[in-house]
């Protein structure tokens, strides 16, 4: 096993040394690369911008000569003096219309051949000044031997090659301008008459390719099909007019991009061709190029001087990373002494250091899991395996805190459950007995409210805290932990056996809770209140909230509605969940009281349930004159002056046997839920159906559907 001290040294040389190398070697290749190709296409740019600029000059002259010589050779009627002379004072027309649509025209010009017309020798208009064109006297062509084309290229050249042609830069006659012009035959029936031309000026080309430079000398100039020198800005007109030099060595070479060396200076050159047959070529010198990347290259080795200084400087300080690890695991001791074990140490080498931070992560590891064992012990009560009163305490102070966050509003309810007559069984049975009853009522108490913390605080008091689902059925739990108690009561053998459990649920409101033992407090009275009621025997009978029956007293009343023509109603509040949740639970429960006692007076003559949470059962007889919907309407006016809305369905018949009155409470529920569905304060109803199916007895079957 190495030394940490020797993998770092051997690192840190070994690092330097071949990121050096490599980057050193590497860094001048690539960066050589990259300044050649970016001068390339910067070159290519340059030539090409100027290609199209020059074309698209060129291209608007020989459009505006093919327009005159299209209309000319159209408006040809004749090649006698009348017919001429008339013929060109129409093609004046149109050139001097289309000369003022094509910049840097200095002549344009139509001329007769002699061998045509002796009278008649066209025209031929100049502007020098730039005022405007200004007819000027026609150059005489009878001194001119038309056939030789060294002369007179202007219309010497067109006549003898019958073709439209551009000719290089030439001092015009009379004018002693140096011009470029184009230049096309004009024919009549297969005699040549004459040449139309336009002059442009040179300097207007001189300008565009002047435009063109790069770096610091680098330059474009012009050359023909010949490599003679057309345009060149490093040389004077004289010297191209007299001594038409050429291009350099290699220069009229068909690669693109071109080396090539002038007055002892190596170049590098791109060109393109021109739509006028000339090339134009742009041109720089390659050490201008090389300046480019070999700059790139200085700063990289000055990069690489700062990054050699700066692994010098973390070399130097090797020691103190060496003592780094030992020093978190200084701090983390300290952590674990304040009573921290969830302290995290990342290094793990193999080094000495390494193999003490992982000995040391276990040591904690293990000791958390020992404290948490003890956690457990110390909140855990030993007879029921539930939580005991000290975790009960913590877990009121973790509520305390999520209520004082801004924006949280938890939801939850608190149960207080005290076992009766525990004293009666430890008394006459034995305490071991009595611990039997106790373990017996935790284990109705977890299986009912099995997705809530459930805690013993007390000898025979326990208190679980409603959540998420659990509270959302709170009040379903509530009637399923009642019917528990009382079949176990009644079904159990022995003393022990007979569990019998009072309660207590309160539902947290912000508005009049301002902590959790607020809540516990509410609860705890009324598990008081359940336990005095159930001694003397009117809980079960009684709708605690509303005072109307309950579903237990429903139970007992079956009998006596067999063989009975009845109307039974289910009835539903609208939106109660949103009263609960904006108005707060203490005004929820006035809703339930005022409307338990709306139907109770309505309905005279009638049993009225509680059926559920919002729900309400209607049992009535449906004797002659009695108008049940009647009864429905006034309800509804009766709670129509609190706000109240609420929906219902119903249905009519006699039933013969149990079965069938559970069906009709079944199929009224129904009806309720297509009253539900066609809208709030609906009513629906139907006649009793003896071939409905029901799944569960009172219809307990019900969903959540209508919530």
């Amino acid at each position: 096993m190495k030394s940490l001290r020797t993998k770092i040294t051997l690192m840190t040389i070994s690092a330097i040394s071949i990121a050096m190398v490599a980057a050193a070697v590497l860094g001048v290749v690539v960066i050589k690369d990259i300044g050649n190709k970016a001068t390339d296409r910067i070159l290519l740019l340059l030539c090409e911008t100027g290609e199209k600029n020059l074309d698209a000059y060129f291209k608007s002259v020989e459009q505006s000569v093919k327009m005159v010589t299209a209309y000319v050779e159209a408006d040809l009627d004749g090649l006698d003096a009348d017919r001429l002379g008339r013929h060109l004072t129409r093609a004046r027309d149109i050139f001097k219309k289309l000369s003022h649509e094509t910049n840097g025209i200095v002549t344009y010009y139509y001329r007769i051949d002699p061998s045509v017309s002796e009278s008649e020798k066209g025209f031929w208009y100049v502007n020098l000044d730039g005022k405007g064109f200004e007819e000027h006297e026609v150059t005489d062509i009878t001194q001119y031997d038309t056939e030789n084309t060294s002369a007179l290229v202007w219309f010497t050249v067109p006549k003898a090659t019958g073709r439209p042609v551009w000719l290089p830069p030439y001092i015009t006659d009379n004018l002693d301008v140096r011009v470029i012009s184009y230049n096309e035959p004009i024919y009549y029936d297969g005699t040549f008459v004459g040449v139309v031309g336009i002059e442009i000026d040179y300097s207007t080309m001189a300008d565009v390719v002047d435009s063109i430079t790069l770096f610091d000398s680098g330059y474009a100039f012009i050359n023909d099909k010949e490599g003679t020198i057309v345009y060149h800005p490093k040389m004077s007109i004289e010297e191209l007019s007299e001594n038409h030099p050429k291009v350099p060595e290699g220069l009229l070479s068909e690669d693109k991009f071109i080396h090539y060396n002038y007055d002892g200076v190596e170049k590098k050159a791109v060109w393109l061709p021109l739509s006028n047959g000339m090339r134009l070529n742009v041109t720089v010198p390659v050490s201008e190029i090389d300046s480019l990347w070999r700059d790139w290259v200085e700063e990289i080795v000055v990069l690489f001087v700062l990054l050699l200084i700066i692994f010098l400087i973390l070399t130097m300080h090797l020691s103190d990373r060496i003592t780094e690890p030992l020093r978190k695991l200084t701090e983390a001791a300290k952590q674990i002494d304040e009573g921290n074990y969830d302290v995290k140490l990342d290094y793990n080498g193999d080094d000495e250091i390494g193999i003490l931070t992982g000995t040391f992560s276990q040591v904690t590891s293990h000791l958390k899991e020992y404290i948490s064992d003890l956690n457990d012990l110390a909140y855990a009560d030993a007879l029921t395996s539930l939580h005991n009163k000290g975790a009960f305490d913590i877990c009121i102070q973790k509520m305390e805190t999520e209520m004082n966050e801004p924006d949280k509003g938890p939801e939850f309810a608190v149960c207080i459950f005290d076992c009766n007559d525990l004293k009666k069984v430890n008394d006459q049975k034995g305490h071991d007995k009595g611990d039997v009853y106790l373990q017996k009522s935790a284990a109705i108490i977890c299986d009912v409210f099995n997705h809530s913390p459930v805690f013993r605080i007390g000898g025979d008091e326990f208190a679980a805290v409603l959540l998420n689902n659990d509270y959302e059925n709170r009040e379903s739990l509530l009637r399923k932990f009642d019917d528990r108690c009382r079949n176990t009561r009644n079904e159990g053998a022995d003393l022990w056996s007979q569990i019998d459990i009072a309660r207590g649920m309160a539902v947290y409101d912000p508005k009049q809770d301002r902590s959790v033992n607020d809540v516990v407090r509410r609860a705890d009275k009324l598990m008081y209140e359940n336990k005095w009621k159930h001694k003397h025997h009117i809980d079960d009978q009684k709708d605690e909230l509303t005072n109307l029956r309950s579903r237990y007293a429903l139970r007992q009343d079956f009998e006596m509605y067999l063989g009975i023509p009845l109307h039974v109603m289910v009835m539903d509040l609208d939106d109660f969940k949103t009263i609960n949740e904006t108005k707060g639970h203490a005004f929820g429960d006035s809703i339930l009281v005022k409307t338990g006692n709306a139907l109770t007076e309505c309905f005279k003559g009638c049993h009225v349930y509680r059926y559920g949470n919002d729900e309400f059962l209607v049992i009535g007889e449906n004797t002659p004159g009695k108008d049940f919907i009647a009864d429905c309407t006034a309800v509804k006016k009766t709670l129509e002056e609190s706000d109240i809305s609420f929906s219902a369905g119903y249905v009519y018949g006699a039933p013969k046997e149990i079965p069938e009155l559970r069906s009709m409470i079944s199929q009224a529920d129904e009806m309720l839920y297509e009253a539900k569905k066609a809208g709030n304060d609906q009513f629906r109803g139907k006649e009793f159906d003896r071939n409905y199916v029901t799944a569960t007895k009172e219809g307990e079957n019900r969903t959540e559907r209508r919530r």
